[in-house]
């Protein structure tokens, strides 16, 4: 119906989630409406158990037909939903393959089937669908054949699969039943057989309409059941298929070109043959059931009689065999097998009691049927014979194993097909008398199950005889009965498994087998009902061909005339399908693999015969460059050698990434996980992978990984257990015989046979197929063949002559005599077991057969067990190790005796290990870790004689016997001494080393042994030489038993051996399958990893004059374009078919190819007439990339690339050549590469630039940006790209003008860019790669705002090169008003492989370092530094803090070496002020040489100057993650940036550059990220963001959705350091990880004064920060030293007295130091006194006490340094730890100044600062008088005016003001308002203890606040005070606290006199080079001021106008 239609109405259902419309007639809305609310509310109230949850559209929509049919509404209301389903799901479909859907249960199929056709039928609409299989039946494509089932193991339930299908499909099913139930319920009613039913009837009719009713199984399995409901079953689904088919019996049967049946099944298909009409159908369907139910009956009553025990039930039951009945199936075993069990059993049991082979089932699978006793001893034998599940046999020789037989009961009652039932078809006969059934009436073949013949020419009169007997006592041949010629199809139709019994028997043989009574199949290639009834021919309709056929070997024709043979290996490889199997060590050898690639053949790197990457990795890069270039090469790895493997993918994970063509991996030992495998295939890139399994278990593992990986080749090269080297225990035949149909179901999986072969004659019935014939089997090929053991003769192979003559000398076995070697030497080949534990075939040489004597005399006992027995047989296996092995003893005398080790001397030691690892007569080491081996064991042999001497390397390579003569010259005692039992130990050690070659002899009998006599065991048979005195029979050569016949040419080259199997082949498939002698010519390509057939339609039909317009949207009609190569010129198929392309000599994947698999926005255009190709596509914004291939002569292609300028209205070219030559193979299509990666800089320079390179720059230049103007437009512009990708876009937008810190990009990006199109940084710009960017804001500079005016210039600061290609830093600095404020740093990446190491270099400003001379030998060490340049070298370091700011320049000679290194720079000396005082420079030049010795030393000895500091926890408080989505294009950011490169914006370039699609921009990710932390981290206020660093990790396309995540982690330099990752999260991939520093919150830090003070502050930091700790301890010592106490006394104990003594010579000092200090005072006179500072302290005093009640921490002279040493120790704790940002304010409260000073200015150091405040507190404290108690009476205390009086009162500052200086008036005496510290809530007053006290009383009483009533109480109030006892102990108030500790005013004017003293002390601790004004500006907010620091007039005059200060005065001029 038309959208259009005025006639319909639309209808919704919607329930569950599933929600559909379709239409309806008008005029049925409103009722369909009711009806749909009312079908809805049902729904809801329905229970779970009563409805089932829609899973899917269709089936809601028959739900509600079914509610609206159930309701029994009239038919026109029924059929509008019907026709509305049927035109919405059944449109090229039908019901059957709808509902053939996994999610469909098995009962909701039968439902909505019976929905379906009920309705059709009510509303007498047509259900019917031409089948597309019979309308091919009819017009002769398919050949059909119909089989039925008889009894099975589903014998107890066919009544209910009967009703179940009755349930389904009743309105096709009424007319059977009425017709048979009615037969069988008189029959079963009869005198004769109703004793036998006691009441219990076969009433079909009651069963079918109430399935509750169905009797039991066991009673339903019984043959007078069973039998007849088979019959009526099989019918029944015939009769449902011609219904549903819309067609007569006779119609369906006329499609059929036979029909047979299984046992009894023979009936029913007699019954079809016969039946032309639903009437001869219903009267065939009578004789059916009855002919059926008296076979039933009287089998049954005529059967032995027998018991079986109950024990004999349980036991069967248990284990799962079934209940014990009359059959029993045997699988497992073969025909001859189970004869000979029966013969041997039935000797043993009486006549009538004995078994029969009743039906042959298959191969392997039988059923013998006989007494139930007897099957009983049958089934207890064969438990006996076959092998426990439980138990492994893979170990054992498969002709020793166990065979694996499955047997089981069947729930037959009667043991038909035997003997025992002759009589009883004699009686059934008589009961038919009444049927008849001559051949004449049979219409179509019926084939015997016994014979297979055709019954229509039977001789028998009476075909029903010849059902019964054949049913009843003559056997069944299965595969007899279809044997059936000339069909394609067999359609099988009842229960028990007869489809895939079929199957099991056609497989192979190129017959689809479709079960038409089934839903679904286990199999994908067995069709079921869909396929049946299908209006279109499914996959699994389709004509199957057989192995053979399909597999077998083609010839075909190259264009050059060669013949080739054509199977999917030689397709994949483009090689014959003849390979060379990775063997260690023979293909080990680089050049051997090269002759057998260069000769044409694939053939593996063996990767066992390197225990070395490095050796491995020269090994690969040698072999690909001495092959043709495009070859790939495959490498075959051992599993069982798990760290060799994993640094072996490791090192081919690298080369493949360097472009190196790592084709395929071989995996042998072992199948790997299919998560590893998975892995290999992505990390490596691979092409291809083999997998060598070992067993069937092995072969179906291999098998699931194909499965996972079904677009991928993978090779399984099967060798079975008779292969040479490593083997497995299996028969090479019997597991292929067994898993063949599953491999081949496997597109993906390549067979390779290998083992055993030699030549073209052997082999030949593999790659054909016919080896399988002898097995009774179709043809079953291989894809390609292996060789092994043949090629390790072969001329070129390094295998050593020696060993080559003992390898021809090996006469080899047959293949039925192999299993001989695991006992003995049989062909001159024995078994040995292997270092790893596993079986290898080895020639049976002197030292293998002592290996073999040691594997079972020593290497087979438990591991405990074999010392003991090596020292029993210790002279035995030391005589035969040094005799026959290849490996000797190695303990040896100077007289050639053999010895322990422990019993050498030194120098024996060294001579011995020259003698076996060194070949003199060669003068050559056997291996280079040899060499080094022996240097280690002289080194350490020195060290124990603690000689101290060179050694001479170069000796021991050329003349390693001088070299130990002259250790003996050296050490004589070495030569006589015996080994330590400590270098017996280490000699052990080492010679185990990781590393080098496993060592050559046997050192010990200890539990090592097994490992130094097999490790490492073959490489002597390619090196005889190294052997003592050159023997080859001790060595071990690896060869295959069977293959051993063909080894007999040494002499014959690689070449001819492979070219003349191959030729032969080739003579060999022309006689058998080209008898005509036509070859025909290639089409079918190269078979690839993304294609496995060629579907893509066929263009010549097309006018080929005119243009071929193609839009892609029709995805269908052209999925690639490769049919327009097939239709077009050879270089057009190369072009858009090849996979790969050449580059030199590197293979690169075809761009071409992936341009042509456009999408949605492109266009092809071909020109025939000018051999040019135009491809188009269109971006998302509308801008179009066009790529134009043009070939005018059939060779040299031009490809032209264009993409629209940012800067003109003209297309940009990027110019680019290819040739194409045919006989280049693989590889057709190479690039020319000359100036190819200048003509792409020149496109990217125009595209970046809008102009050509400029020819005069170069890597050394600087590049300058144009000026910019940061406008508000680009402001806006940014921020609104960025928001685009969050989901509220407010989120990312600001009102402030502060540019986000990811704008640096924007002024640097065109002198940042530039660097990369200069000629002299070679790379291909379309593989770049920006790998990361950081922004950073220069120290002290403001961020970008709107309205800047900038200019940027950059330079290169490295050029370098790594595995993944070459690297550019290149780093940019933005300048505003001629000063830097940001520096851009940019890595970017050449993707590749690059060798110009001359372009190499890197300036690198290192990070500052810090170097402690903590002694004499520190600075001893550092002044021998040859590149220190101290500028005083007499100035003594030690105890210095050292600090190196160093450049580093370098350029490399190659990846390890450096061509030149430069070191240079300035070291200071850091004061303590934290000041830099430069005392020399550091020079170091050096030529070639390897690593950084300046760097290193700095780096081993000194440590980071600023470091971070990692938060414990890190994490973030808020929100820590934010979802953000990407554009889903580019093109905004594009604009913004100025970043044209066209893989952003073209999906065009993209595809060329091999990319997912348009990626998206690091910078535009990074943008965002930076955003998100600034949303999450910073509010928004990005004026704090200083620095942000990102690596950009994967890549990212328009529409990804990102998680990005932000993470405090730590501090540095006071900012906040945060990681911030972004992943993906559809995949999970981190695509973004960055480094943050965000500056703190504006932060103020105060310092506390005195009476902040108490006990133990501090410590806590003291015991735990090495920082702090350092503090104190300096402090104390310098006290302690200076002053004679100890600070950290005073604040850990807060002692109450502290005696200083004087006696001594340190005394003596510190009583002067004392003495030193003085207090000036000015006299009424004007004349200055000095005192002694502490009174009474004479040169003769010899101690002095100082006490406090209080404790000395409250004493001003020890509370004031602990102060602010503890202030001092804890801020340095948090500046080391990066918490102090660089502009905090700060200021500290009287004292607190101190600290504040010192902690933030430096002005001072701690020891200076310790003397100044210890004065400061000295002076002040007896600055004042004291009583005899040492009292001042003196105070402080703080006062609060908010808690004076009422609450509703106001006391504010002025009233305490007033209050204080009414007191003083009053009384006078001092009292002061000293301290301001919070208005009106803090204040502290300075006077005597009774000005105080009566302070304290007033505030704390008064409530009238009136001037004149205050003074006046006052006064009333001062007596009283004066009266109080001395000293006053100060009281805490209501609204006062006394300070406790402190009786001196401070801050008053009575302190006055002591300033100009106190300022002279300043002046001489104070220097004024030590103040740094920048650091105190605008920062320090000193406590006279309360306001930032200036240092201007202004501010000068506003202190001076507060303090009157005369300096202040002098400089003002006043």
């Amino acid at each position: 119906m038309e959208a259009s239609d005025q006639s319909q109405a639309k209808l919704t259902l919607s329930f569950g989630g599933i929600q559909h419309a379709f239409s309806v007639p008008i005029e049925d809305l409103s009722a369909l409406q009711d009806q749909k609310d009312a079908f809805l509310r049902s729904r809801s109230q329905a229970s779970l158990s009563e409805t089932r949850e829609p899973c899917s559209p269709a089936e809601l929509m028959l739900d509600y037909l079914e509610f609206l049919s159930c309701r029994n509404l009239p038919p026109p209301l029924t059929k509008p939903v019907l026709l509305a389903f049927s035109r919405n799901f059944l449109h090229n479909t039908e019901i059957h393959s709808l509902l053939a859907k996994p999610e469909y249960t098995p009962q909701t199929r039968r439902r909505l089937v019976r929905t379906y056709y009920m309705a059709a039928l009510s509303a007498a609409e047509s259900h019917v669908k031409e089948s597309a299989l019979l309308d091919a039946a009819r017009q002769g494509n398919f050949q059909l054949a119909a089989v039925f089932g008889g009894q099975s193991t589903a014998n107890p339930a066919c009544v209910r699969e009967l009703a179940e299908l009755f349930a389904a499909y009743t309105p096709f099913l009424g007319d059977l039943i009425s017709t048979a139930a009615p037969t069988l319920s008189a029959l079963c009613r009869l005198p004769e057989t109703k004793e036998h039913f006691c009441g219990r009837h076969i009433d079909i009719e009651t069963w079918l309409h109430d399935p509750a009713s169905i009797p039991d199984g066991d009673f339903i399995a019984t043959a007078p059941v069973s039998c007849p409901v088979v019959g009526l079953l099989n019918l029944a689904h015939y009769a449902v298929t011609c219904h549903v088919l819309g067609k007569t019996p006779g119609e369906l049967r006329s499609h059929l070109q036979g029909v047979t049946g299984h046992s009894q099944g023979i009936v029913a298909a007699v019954a079809i043959s016969l039946s032309d009409s639903w009437e001869s159908f219903y009267e065939a369907a009578r004789m059916t059931v009855e002919t059926l139910f008296w076979i039933g009956f009287e089998c049954h009553q005529r059967s032995p009689r027998t018991s079986v025990s109950l024990d004999q039930v349980q036991d069967s039951l248990q284990n799962g065999h079934g209940r014990p009945s009359c059959m029993l199936s045997i699988v497992g075993l073969s025909r001859a097998h189970i004869q000979d069990i029966l013969l041997k059993l039935n000797r043993s049991l009486p006549e009538d009691e004995q078994v029969y082979l009743a039906l042959d089932n298959a191969r392997d699978s039988f059923v013998v049927a006989g007494p139930s006793c007897s099957l009983v001893h049958l089934h207890t034998y064969l438990r006996s014979l076959k092998a426990d599940a439980s138990i492994d046999q893979t170990r054992i020789p498969h002709s020793l194993r166990k065979p694996t037989v499955q047997h089981q009961f069947l729930p037959i009652s009667v043991p038909f097909h035997t003997p025992y039932l002759q009589e009883a078809a004699r009686a059934i006969k008589e009961r038919l008398f009444p049927w008849r059934v001559v051949s004449g009436k049979l219409t179509i073949p019926v084939y015997d199950n016994r014979t297979g013949n055709d019954l229509r020419k039977s001789d028998n009169v009476n075909l029903i005889h010849t059902m019964v007997d054949s049913i009843c006592w003559e056997p069944c041949s299965w595969p007899a009965a279809l044997g059936i010629e000339n069909i394609s199809h067999i359609v099988a139709f009842g229960s028990g498994g007869v489809g895939e019994l079929a199957m099991r028997l056609k497989d192979g043989q190129g017959v689809r087998v479709i079960i038409g009574s089934e839903f679904q199949s286990r199999d994908e290639e067995i069709g079921t009902k869909a396929d049946l009834f299908s209006p279109t021919l499914l996959a699994s309709s389709t004509i199957v061909g057989s192995w053979g056929e399909r597999f077998r070997p083609r010839l075909s024709k190259s264009p050059t005339g060669e013949v080739k043979i054509e199977t999917k290996l030689s397709r994949l490889l483009d090689t014959p399908p003849l390979m060379v199997a990775g063997m260690t060590p023979t293909t080990a050898a680089w050049d051997f693999v090269s002759a057998i690639t260069n000769a044409g053949y694939h053939v593996e790197l063996a990767g066992g015969g390197y225990y070395d990457m490095d050796a491995m990795a020269v090994a690969v890069k040698k072999l690909v460059a001495s092959i043709p270039p495009g070859r790939g090469i495959t490498c075959n790895v051992i599993y069982a050698s798990p760290q060799t493997l994993s640094g072996q993918v490791t090192l081919l994970r690298r080369l493949s990434s360097q472009g190196l063509p790592i084709d395929g991996l071989t995996i042998g030992a072992g199948i790997p996980s299919l998560e590893v495998v998975s892995e290999y295939i992505q990390a490596l890139g691979l092409r291809h992978i083999s997998l060598k399994p070992g067993s069937i278990t092995a072969i179906r593992e291999v098998i699931e990984i194909a499965k996972a990986h079904p677009d991928f080749p993978i090779i399984l090269q099967w060798t079975g257990g008779r292969g040479g080297g490593h083997h497995s225990f299996e028969d090479f035949h019997a597991p292929i015989l067994r898993t063949y149909g599953a491999l081949r179901r496997c597109s993906n999986i390549i067979l390779v046979a290998g083992s055993g072969f030699g030549g073209s004659e052997d082999t030949y019935p593999y790659l054909s197929g016919t080896w399988s014939a002898q097995y009774g089997l179709p043809a079953m090929p291989f894809d390609g063949i292996l060789l092994g053991s043949r090629i390790m003769v072969a001329k070129e192979a390094h295998t050593s002559p020696a060993a080559k003559r003992l390898i021809t000398e090996a006469s080899g076995v047959s293949d039925s005599d192999w299993e001989k070697t695991y006992q003995e030497a049989t062909g001159g080949v024995i078994t040995v077991v292997s270092e790893m534990g596993q079986p290898i075939h080895k020639i049976a040489t002197r030292g293998v057969l002592f290996w073999a004597e040691m594997d079972k005399t020593i290497f087979s006992l438990p591991r405990t067990k074999r010392v003991p027995e090596l020292l029993k047989r210790r002279d035995y296996i030391i005589k035969r190790l040094n005799a026959d092995f290849a490996k000797p003893w190695f303990g040896q005398n100077s007289k050639g005796e053999p010895v322990d080790l422990s019993e050498m001397t030194y120098i024996e030691v060294l001579r011995r290990l020259v003698a076996l690892m060194y070949v003199s007569h060669q003068s050559r080491w056997i291996d280079p870790s040899y060499m080094t081996l022996l240097m280690d064991v002289s080194v350490r042999i020195l060290e124990r004689f603690s000689i101290v001497d060179e050694l001479d390397d170069a000796l021991v390579l050329r003349e390693p016997h001088r070299f130990v003569e002259n250790i003996v010259r050296l050490c004589p005692p070495a030569a006589h001494d015996i080994l330590s039992p400590e270098d017996v130990a280490w000699f052990l050690l080492r010679c185990k080393a990781r590393g080098q070659k496993p060592v050559n002899f046997i050192p010990a009998l200890d539990d090592d042994f097994e490992t130094f006599f097999k490790k490492d065991s073959l490489w002597q048979s390619e090196d005889v030489d190294a052997l003592i005195d050159q023997d080859a029979g001790r060595c071990c050569i690896l060869h295959g038993p069977v293959a051993a016949q063909y080894s007999q040419d040494r002499d014959e080259p690689a070449k001819e051996i492979l070219d003349g199997i191959t030729q032969s082949w080739i003579d060999m498939i022309r006689h058998d399958f080209y008898p005509g002698g036509v070859t025909p010519s290639s089409d079918s390509g190269s078979l690839s990893s993304e294609s496995w057939s060629v579907l893509t339609p066929d263009l010549t039909s097309r006018d080929e004059s005119a243009l071929l317009d193609i839009i892609p949207e029709m995805q269908a009609y052209c999925p690639s374009i490769s049919s327009l190569g097939r239709s077009g010129s050879p270089w057009i198929h190369a072009l858009l078919s090849d996979e790969f392309i050449l580059q030199g000599r590197d293979r690169r994947p075809n761009p071409c190819r992936r341009v042509f698999h456009f999408g949605p926005g492109g266009s092809l255009q071909f020109d025939r007439a000018k051999s040019e190709i135009t491809v188009s596509m269109e971006n998302h914004a509308g801008n179009r990339s066009v790529m134009r291939i043009v070939c005018e002569n059939g060779a040299d292609i031009s490809v032209d690339l264009q993409q629209p300028s940012a800067y003109t209205d003209e297309m940009v070219s990027l110019p680019l050549k290819f040739q194409y030559d045919p006989g280049m193979v693989p590889v057709g299509i190479s690039e020319v590469m000359e100036g190819r990666n200048e003509r792409i800089k020149s496109f990217y320079s125009k595209v970046w630039f809008g102009e050509d390179i400029c020819r005069g720059m170069n890597a050394r230049s600087v590049f300058h940006g144009s000026e910019m103007a940061l406008t508000e437009a680009m402001h806006r512009d940014l921020l609104s790209t960025v928001s685009l990708a969050y989901p509220h876009s407010e989120t990312a937008l600001s009102g402030v003008d502060v540019f986000p810190i990811s704008v640096g990009m924007f002024p640097v990006w065109d002198a940042m860019a530039r660097p990369l199109v200069v000629n002299d940084i070679d790379g291909d710009l379309l593989r770049l790669v920006h790998e990361s960017n950081t922004f950073e804001y220069c120290e002290a500079s403001t961020p970008l705002r709107v309205g800047d005016v900038v200019s940027s210039t950059a330079a290169v600061r490295a050029v370098y090169i790594e595995d993944a290609g070459k690297h550019v830093v290149v780093e940019a600095s933005i300048e505003r008003s001629g000063k830097p404020v940001m520096k851009v740093v940019s890595t970017f990446l050449f993707k590749g492989v690059f060798n110009d190491w001359n372009s190499t270099f890197k300036t690198n400003k290192e990070p500052e370092l810090v170097l402690d001379v903590q002694s004499d030998l520190d600075e001893l060490v550092l002044r021998d530094r040859e590149w220190l340049l101290l500028h005083d070298p007499s100035q003594s370091l030690v105890g210095c803090s050292l600090l190196f700011r160093l450049e580093t320049q370098v350029t490399w000679k190659n990846r390890n070496t450096y061509r030149s290194l430069d070191v240079s720079g300035l070291v200071f000396l850091q004061q303590a002020s934290d000041d830099l005082k430069e005392i020399g420079a550091v020079a170091f030049h050096a030529g070639e040489c390897v690593g950084n010795p300046v760097l290193s030393f700095l780096q081993r000895k000194g440590s980071p100057a600023t470091s971070p500091t990692p938060l414990t926890s890190p994490g973030w408080p808020g929100v820590s993650s934010l979802e953000v989505q990407l554009p889903t294009s580019n093109e905004m950011y594009t604009r913004t940036s100025r970043d044209y490169n066209p893989i952003h914006v073209s999906p065009l370039f993209s595809q060329w550059a091999d990319l997912p699609g348009t990626i998206t921009q690091g910078m535009y990710t990074s943008a965002i990220s930076a955003a998100v932390l600034e949303h999450l981290a910073l509010n928004g206020d990005r004026r704090r963001f200083r620095r942000f660093s990102a690596r950009f990790t994967d890549m990212v396309l328009p529409g990804d959705r990102l998680l990005v995540n932000v993470k405090h982690v730590g501090s540095i330099q006071g900012r906040m350091l945060f990681n911030v990752s972004a992943f993906k999260q559809a995949t999970n991939n981190m695509v973004l990880e960055a480094e943050a520093e965000l500056e703190q919150p504006p932060t103020a830090f105060f310092f506390t004064g005195q009476g902040s003070q108490k006990p133990n502050m501090g410590m806590d930091l003291y015991n735990s920060s090495p920082v702090a700790k350092a503090i104190w301890d300096e402090a104390d010592k310098y006290i302690f030293e200076t002053y004679g106490w100890s600070i950290l006394d005073i604040v850990k104990n807060n002692p109450k007295t502290l005696t200083i003594h004087f006696r001594g010579k340190h005394g003596r000092k510190i009583r002067a130091n004392y003495l030193s200090m003085e207090n000036k005072t000015v006299t009424p006179d004007g004349q200055i006194v000095k005192k002694p500072i502490l009174p009474g302290l004479t040169d003769q005093t010899q101690s002095y006490t100082f006490t406090e009640p209080s404790g000395l921490l409250f004493f001003s002279t020890f509370a004031q340094p602990s102060i602010v040493v503890m202030e001092k120790a804890t801020f340095e704790d948090m500046r080391s730890k990066g918490l102090i940002p660089q502009s905090a304010v700060f200021a500290g409260h009287s004292l607190g100044e101190y600290g504040a000073l010192l902690a933030f200015s430096g002005f001072m150091s701690v020891r200076n600062l310790v003397d100044l405040v210890f004065y400061r507190g000295l002076s002040m404290q007896f600055a004042m008088e004291r009583d005899e108690r040492g009292e001042t009476n003196f105070g402080m205390v703080a006062a609060s005016p908010q808690r004076v009086g009422k609450s509703d009162a106001v006391f504010t500052e002025s009233h305490l003001r007033s209050l204080v200086q009414m007191i003083s008036i009053a009384s006078h005496e001092l009292l002061e308002m000293v301290n301001l510290n919070i208005e009106n809530e803090q204040y502290v007053c300075a006077g005597t203890d009774t000005e105080t006290q009566l302070l304290l009383e007033e505030m704390s009483t008064t409530e009238d606040r009136t001037t004149t009533k205050l003074y006046k109480l006052i006064l009333k109030s001062i007596p009283a005070t004066k009266k109080l006892p001395m000293p006053i102990r100060l009281q805490r108030g209501r609204c006062t606290i006394p300070i406790p500790g402190i009786d001196v005013p401070f801050h008053s004017s009575y302190l006055r006199s002591t300033v100009s003293s106190y300022r002279k002390i300043l002046q001489q601790y104070i220097s004024e080079e030590d103040v740094h004004l920048e650091r105190l500006v605008g920062r320090w907010i000193p406590n006279v001021t309360a306001k930032p620091f200036m240092a201007d007039e202004g501010y000068v005059r506003e202190v001076f106008n507060i303090t009157q200060s005369p300096i202040l005065k002098e400089m003002l001029e006043l």
